[in-house]
């Protein structure tokens, strides 16, 4: 089935509910998937975890738009607005991507860099302690995990997404 749906006034202040917009993503999700030749099925999970699909989301750490971008990873890849939702796609589709090559394929390590940041997983790759531009020491202690940090919330974002995979 093909749905053709308009993106004209999916703006950071839609109120439509999740399903709703989710249809109303979908043209962005799959266009920018291919344009960037990533699976549309990770992206779409992506999307829905990071944000549930709201254009005007934003978290308590300061991340943006449907695909959670930080401003510094905003501004790495040219998005000037996290909350325009077809540049904002477009965005997680080229950084998924990236870090996808990055980590030799590996869709677990991928999303993990997504979550909790590159430097993070690498850190827990190779055991060196990560030093953050505000002093903070990622993985002081030199644990060895594979790459995906012992975090809950990014242990429970691969699981997520990855099931998610296993029933869409």
């Amino acid at each position: 089935m093909c749905v053709v749906v308009t993106v004209a006034g999916l703006d950071r202040h839609d109120d439509r509910t999740l399903p709703e917009t989710a249809i109303r993503l979908e043209p962005l999700i799959a266009s920018a998937a291919m344009r960037f030749g990533v699976d549309a099925r990770i992206l779409r999970a992506i999307c829905f975890i990071e944000s549930r699909y709201r254009i005007n989301a934003v978290s308590p750490k300061g991340a943006r738009g449907p695909m959670q971008f930080m401003p510094d990873t905003a501004a790495r890849y040219g998005l000037r607005d996290p909350h325009n939702a077809e540049q904002a796609i477009a965005a997680g589709a080229r950084y998924y991507r990236d870090l996808l090559r990055k980590f030799d394929e590996r869709v677990d390590l991928a999303l993990a860099a997504y979550n909790a940041g590159e430097g993070a997983v690498i850190s827990f790759m190779t055991g060196k302690p990560l030093v953050l531009r505000d002093g903070r020491i990622v993985n002081a202690r030199g644990v060895v995990t594979g790459g995906i940090p012992p975090y809950a919330e990014t242990q429970s974002y691969v699981r997520s997404i990855l099931t998610l995979l296993t029933i869409v």
